[in-house]
């Protein structure tokens, strides 16, 4: 008997141990994968409201554009899905269309799936799609999990596209997970320091005035394209283009091409909805380009590029641009860092593609 209670006193410890971690990850919730972040509502209204907002401190793009897309009144003729490296498209390239930019940091194929059908959801099929084809996005080994946050979007997408929904109880449990999860309940903690260090100080503004916003400030505007920091624009490309390549490109390592199936498989569903495809490769800094051509050990990543012109081909879809800086006409002073285009030299790849 003493051995019995022992092992029921143990056991209702430990899930009382496991029920506070959990409400305590889900009251902080430092990654917003729960969506209780009240600054992506602030923001998001300001964005809705037609008012540019400048952040000085990391969020949740994800649930940012989620919150837009739901709550937005107006469809879009062209919306823009991609990684950072595309969050410079804006609405000067479509003079005569309605267009919004919901690209997202480090974006993977599943964030891609996950906002069309959330805009599809909302607002029916767009005219014009703008991917970003990043050289991770066919990489199954990329590991990239932001898009947990809309997880819930990708399983419907997922759905719609191969009628499969045998990952949907997967994917409920990636997220829920991570309640009871140790790492995520480190990252509460560490929030909470980080909150207290500064005075719970608000990172995000409106930006009434573009040339008097903090140097570390990035602009989203309410198209959704993004105006880089002054820190970001003054940097030395050169030398950001030469740290990278010190360091393994972890997004491009032990590459399998495992995402190129769902590729096909979106391209085919938006084809039949009749919407327009333009597939965008971004430049890499010429430094960064010549050491992933010739090291070897991107061969792979870079044969993304051909992956994707075939595919293009095959299905009368069009492509923007190149991995190469040379065959996009652009050098290292068109670069912010070494894989992030100026806005001017992003449109000049872009126009006449478009």
């Amino acid at each position: 008997m003493p051995y019995k209670r022992y092992v029921i006193w143990s056991l209702a410890i430990t899930f009382c141990l496991l029920g506070a971690v959990a409400i305590f990850n889900y009251a902080i919730d430092p990654g917003n994968i729960f969506g209780k972040d009240r600054m992506l509502k602030c923001c998001g209204d300001w964005l809705l409201d037609g008012h540019a907002v400048a952040v000085t401190q990391n969020f949740d793009e994800r649930l940012l554009q989620k919150y837009l897309i739901e709550n937005d009144d107006h469809s879009y003729d062209v919306i823009t899905l991609g990684s950072s490296r595309s969050m410079g498209i804006g609405q000067e390239l479509f003079p005569k269309q309605s267009f919004h930019n919901y690209s997202v940091s480090g974006a993977s194929l599943r964030d891609d799936v996950a906002l069309y059908f959330l805009y599809e959801r909302w607002h029916g099929a767009p005219k014009k799609v703008i991917i970003g084809v990043d050289a991770w996005l066919l990489n199954r080994n990329h590991h990239e999990s932001r898009w947990r946050s809309i997880a819930d979007a990708y399983t419907y997408g997922k759905a719609r596209i191969s009628h499969d929904k045998s990952n949907t109880g997967e994917l409920f449990l990636e997220k829920y997970s991570q309640l009871i999860s140790w790492p995520y309940f480190m990252a509460s903690v560490e929030k909470i320091k980080k909150d207290r260090a500064t005075g719970g100080e608000r990172g995000y503004c409106i930006a009434a005035d573009i040339m008097s916003i903090p140097a570390n400030a990035a602009v989203v505007l309410p198209d959704g394209a993004h105006i880089e920091s002054e820190k970001e624009r003054t940097k030395d490309a050169d030398a950001a283009a030469r740290q990278y390549i010190t360091k393994r490109i972890d997004a491009l390592e032990n590459y399998d091409d495992g995402e190129k199936t769902e590729l096909q498989e979106f391209l085919s569903y938006l084809k039949a909805q009749n919407v327009e495809i333009v597939l965008f490769l971004t430049p890499y800094h010429p430094i960064a380009y010549s050491y992933m051509e010739h090291t070897g050990r991107y061969e792979k990543a870079l044969e993304t590029e051909k992956v994707v012109k075939k595919l293009a081909a095959e299905n009368d879809i069009t492509v923007a641009g190149s991995y190469d800086p040379a065959q996009c006409g652009v050098s290292g002073t068109d670069f912010i860092d070494e894989m992030h285009l100026h806005r001017e030299s992003l449109r000049r790849i872009l126009k006449g593609k478009l």
